[in-house]
């Protein structure tokens, strides 16, 4: 604590932890190389989108710590994208959470030749999970029936193959051997459905 009584920043980074399952607990300090961090977390308003928030910083990188393809630096080689990074104030001992998320980006760039900055690039959960392609809840729920067979009718136009999902090829051959289909399906040309690296046909 200072002698004013504020809280003190800290800016941990997880080198070597997957975001997933990450803890602050085993994450390094690198607060004494921040020069400046910027953080944004939090709607504008009541009715705002929600979005992913970012952690603009600036990192003093004389040594070349922070390169990550600097194979004599002190954390190499774990200056990775997706590291996890923790902000949080100190206040009395005790470390209260402000912002989370992981390092997508490490730029570099140099004043002169000799002082080097990495202005690291974080931002939270939310551009993560952006990247997701979610089901239409209708597949989803077809799906957690773990049904023998399911053919949601999304392939490309012009495909040789059929989009194909359930809990095994042996049982969907069986429905189309025994006739479970009605006749303007089952009667269609020779169709190939692959899967898994294998490919059978049917009539």
């Amino acid at each position: 604590m200072t002698a004013f009584g504020w809280p003190q920043l800290k800016v941990s980074a997880g080198f070597g932890q997957s975001p997933n399952g990450a803890t602050v607990a085993t994450a390094t300090d690198i607060t004494h190389y921040l020069k400046s961090i910027e953080v944004s977390a939090g709607r504008e308003y009541e009715l705002a989108r929600a979005a992913a928030k970012t952690a603009p910083m600036q990192l003093d990188n004389t040594d070349g710590r922070f390169d990550p393809g600097n194979t004599a630096g002190d954390y190499y080689p774990n200056v990775k994208l997706f590291t996890p990074l923790w902000v949080q104030a100190v206040y009395n001992s005790v470390a209260y959470d402000i912002w989370g998320g992981a390092i997508e980006r490490w730029p570099q760039h140099w004043d002169d030749p000799v002082r080097g900055w990495s202005t690291a690039q974080a931002t939270d959960v939310l551009a993560v999970l952006s990247q997701i392609v979610l089901k239409a809840c209708w597949e989803a729920e077809v799906l957690a029936d773990a049904p023998q067979a399911f053919y949601p009718l999304q392939e490309v136009a012009g495909s040789a193959g059929a989009a194909y999902a359930g809990r095994g090829f042996a049982a969907a051959a069986s429905c189309f051997s025994v006739g479970f289909f009605p006749p303007e399906i089952s009667a269609v040309s020779v169709t190939t459905l692959t899967t898994a690296g294998s490919s059978r046909s049917f009539t």
